[in-house]
């Protein structure tokens, strides 16, 4: 049975969207690495230094709050092979897999898949809700705190740069 065009079309809209949301949950992630690396370096800078507690405390419930949201976007722990079996996929892996499924035939994707779709999105983008949360407010009350103390701010690499290449 031959795929009519507006089957391909349909095919190719869902897989587009699909795509669309893994890049957006990698450039989540690129982000959110690039803050903690740069709370890594700046713990290191402090090390030692008591008058900087409140700002160490701060970067702490940052980092928590970061590894909380990457955590629901990607799995990090999943290294091999067989780490799913220990460590659940989470929203973004679960939309690759949905990929892939949408374009293993010549067909309209099912209305399955749509919804399967409507649901991993749902899930992705309350974890991008919360990561421009924490911008908005962890980093920028973090940033207001070491200015106080005439320290360099934090700041997310931008989605556009090539350096964020790490996931796509």
């Amino acid at each position: 049975m031959e795929a009519s065009q507006a089957d391909l079309q349909k095919q190719l809209d869902l897989a587009l969207r699909i795509r669309d949301r893994i890049t957006a949950g990698h450039d989540a992630v690129n982000q959110i690495r690039s803050v903690r690396d740069q709370l890594t370096l700046l713990k290191k800078r402090l090390a030692g230094d008591t008058i900087a507690k409140a700002i160490l405390g701060a970067v702490d419930a940052l980092d928590k709050k970061l590894d909380a949201i990457e955590e629901k976007i990607i799995q990090p722990k999943s290294k091999t092979g067989e780490d799913p079996l220990n460590y659940p996929i989470q929203a973004a892996d679960q939309l690759m897999a949905l990929q892939g499924t949408v374009e293993s035939a010549d067909t309209a994707p099912t209305a399955q898949s749509f919804t399967v779709f409507e649901e991993l999105n749902g899930r992705l983008e309350a974890q991008l809700a919360a990561w421009r949360d924490v911008q908005s407010k962890d980093i920028a009350a973090l940033n207001e705190l070491i200015q106080k103390n005439s320290i360099p701010a934090i700041a997310p690499a931008r989605a556009d740069n090539p350096a964020n290449e790490t996931l796509r």
